[in-house]
Formats: structure tokens, sequence, C-alpha cells
């Protein structure tokens, strides 16, 4: 009977050759599970933990813009902003509408009739999230605040500084102002565009450490931000709010008061 008719010889042979390729691609998932556990280990685990670790930036406090005589003319106001802070619950409890209610009253704004906002709150709750309530409160509103909700979880302070002019408009188009770019303020116009590099200062940085949900685990300081140097001018604000004042608002031109000895202005509009 010839070889290739034997139904026994054919099967032991396809065997053989089945063996041999789940053999090799044996060999090949071992040898790629040596280079993704031991030869990529350590570039993997970097990867991983970028994953969780967040560099973020601290705003540097902005230098002060000031008279010839030492007031103020550009300086930095704190403002205080009061969050709801997650807790990563599936529903808000009693307590915490209790908190919700204590908060309407002490704001004087709805908080649990404005849908939009409820919802906010909801879904922040379950991913530990932030939610912003209010900006800019009252030291009245944030002393009953620290009074009847301290130590409560759900409430979140937060203070940072924002540019602010003691004079108003007065001597604004020599000040100039700033505008908001790529997240950060930066001079527009006036002395505070022209010595930007001055008055920023420098950045500090802090890393967080963040779970799968977004929730912030831990924070540590990395770099100290240093704040921006104070410029001071030869304007004189008091001689600017006379000279703003009693040029005739009807007509156009300049009005230059110059120091003569030292050839610098005085008031300038």
């Amino acid at each position: 009977m010839p070889y290739s008719s034997n139904p026994s010889r054919i099967l032991i042979s396809k065997i053989k050759h089945a063996s041999w390729a789940l053999g090799l691609i044996f060999l090949i998932i071992i040898g790629r599970l040596i280079h993704l556990q031991i030869l990529q280990k350590h570039t993997f685990f970097t990867k991983s933990r970028k994953n969780f670790l967040r560099i973020e930036s601290i705003p540097s406090l902005r230098g002060n813009i000031l008279d010839r005589n030492g007031q103020l003319l550009a300086t930095n106001r704190p403002t205080t902003n009061l969050f709801w802070e997650g807790m990563g619950k599936a529903k808000l409890g009693d307590f915490q509408l209790s908190t919700l209610r204590a908060l309407e009253t002490i704001l004087g704004k709805s908080i649990i009739a404005d849908e939009h906002l409820f919802d906010q709150i909801k879904y922040a709750e379950r991913r530990y999230q932030k939610v912003l309530l209010a900006t800019d409160i009252s030291f009245e509103q944030l002393s009953q605040i620290t009074e009847q909700l301290n130590d409560n979880k759900n409430v979140f302070i937060s203070t940072h500084f924002k540019r602010f002019y003691p004079y108003n408009s007065f001597a604004s188009h020599v000040l100039g102002y700033l505008t908001r770019m790529d997240m950060e303020m930066y001079g527009k116009m006036g002395v505070e565009k022209v010595l930007e590099e001055e008055l920023r200062g420098q950045h500090g940085e802090k890393l967080k450490t963040i779970n799968s949900i977004g929730r912030n685990l831990s924070e540590v300081e990395i770099k100290k931000a240093s704040a921006g140097k104070n410029i001071q001018t030869t304007i004189d604000i008091d001689l600017q709010n006379i000279v703003e004042k009693v040029f005739p608002q009807e007509y156009t031109g300049t009005f230059i008061v110059m120091d003569y000895y030292d050839v610098c202005f005085l008031g300038l509009l």
C-alpha cells in the first residue's frame, strides 16, 4: 500500500507539524512576556507612575506698581472662592443636604433648587470632584462658614489673588491691565505689559498624586513660587487725579506734568 494512503502515518505527520507550530507559538509568547515583564519593566513602571502623578503650576504673586511717593497704583487683592468637594458617595445624605441648606442661607442664593448646579454637585459627590458654589465671598460669609461648618469635608475654601487698582481708572492708560491667555494672566498694555517679566515673578510647582477616578490623594510642593518685583514709577497719583479731573472730557489732546529738573513725567493724560 502506498505511503500517502496510510491514514495513521498521515495523522502522525500532522500531529508532529501541529506540535512544532504550537511549540513555536509558545516560545514566541514566552519571549514576548520576558521582553515586557523584564526588559521593559522600568519603561512601563515609569508610564504607570505618570498616570497617577501630576505636576501643577503654583502662580507667583505679581509685583506691585507704585507712584513716586510709594502709594500703590496696582497691587493684589485676596479673593476667596467656595467649592463643594465630593466624598465618593453614591447619593447625597441628610447631613449633606443640611449643609447645602446652611450654605444657601449664608450665601443668599439657591443651590438645591438650581437644577443645573445641584446636578453638578451630585455628580461631583460620586466622582470626588469639586464644584464652584460662589466666587469672591465676603469676610462675613467666610466667618459664618468657618463658624457653622468647621471641619466639614464637603466644604472647600480656596483663596487666590486678583489684580487690584486702588484708584480705579486713574492712570489706567499708563498702568495698563491684565488679560488671560492660556489660563494665565499677562500684561496687555502700559507698565503691566512693558515690564511683564519683572512683575510676573517665577511660578512654583507641586506634585499631586491622583487615583484612577481623579481624586487628589496627596500633594507636595517641589518648587517654591517667587514673587515679582515691585516697580516704582515717576507718576504722582495726586497730581494725576488733578490732571484727569480738570481736563474737559469733551476735549481731545494731551496734558503732561513734568519735573523740570529730573525730566520725568509726574502726570500724563
